[in-house]
């Protein structure tokens, strides 16, 4: 009775140092697998961030594109009144030079009939 006793003994504790053997590597593993985990969660937060990054980058770079528009947009208009304007004046000035010169070529008709009535 006491020899099975011992044998009872021994193979209890050699159970016992099996599941400590046991629990020893799952807490390993599951140390292993909490510093793979929060490795990871700290990659995604990092790539979370570089996305919201470049995601302000982008949408500033979109505002600064559309202000480059609506700028263009405006000096073209402001282009086309100076420019309109400008052809304007140029007519107005070539109906004045025109005036001008039909009065020249009256007053130098006139000067030459004068002249012609003096001669006489």
């Amino acid at each position: 009775a006491g020899e099975e006793r011992d044998k009872a003994a021994g193979a209890l504790a050699t159970e016992r140092a099996a599941m400590a053997e046991e629990r020893a590597r799952w807490q390993q593993q599951r140390q292993a697998l909490d510093a793979g985990m929060t490795s990871a969660a700290e990659a995604l937060d990092k790539a979370q961030t570089a996305i919201k990054v470049k995601d302000a980058e982008m949408k500033a770079q979109v505002d600064a594109e559309r202000q480059l528009r609506k700028r263009l947009a405006t000096l073209e208009a402001e282009a086309g009144a100076t420019e309109a304007g400008l052809r304007e004046a140029v007519a107005g000035l070539q109906s004045e030079l025109e005036e001008a010169a039909s009065r020249l070529e009256a007053a130098t008709a006139a000067r030459e009939a004068a002249d012609a009535a003096n001669e006489r």
